[in-house]
C-alpha cells in the first residue's frame, strides 16, 4: 500500500502493514504497523528529523521512519 501527496501542508496516510508514504513541502506522513498487540502510528514531518518532501518512507521493525530504497 502506498500514499502520496504533493500539495503543501497536506498529509499522506497509509493505514496497514508494509505501507509507504511520501509528502509534499511542509507536509506530513503517517504510517502504521502492527506490533503484535495493536496498531502503532508513526508521524513524520517534512523538514524535521531528516524527513524530506518527495521521498518515499516506510517503517522499520521498531517503527522508525526510514527511506524506502529503490522506490
Amino acid at each position: 500500500m502506498a500514499a502520496k501527496t504533493k500539495a503543501k501542508h497536506s498529509a499522506a496516510v497509509c493505514i496497514g502493514n508494509d505501507g509507504r508514504a511520501r509528502c509534499g513541502p511542509e507536509g506530513s506522513i503517517i504510517l502504521t504497523r502492527w506490533d503484535g498487540s495493536r496498531y502503532r502510528h508513526t508521524v513524520g514531518y517534512a523538514g524535521e528529523a531528516g524527513i524530506e518532501a518527495g521521498v518515499w518512507y516506510h517503517l522499520d521493525h521498531s517503527g522508525n521512519l526510514v527511506r524506502a530504497e529503490g522506490q
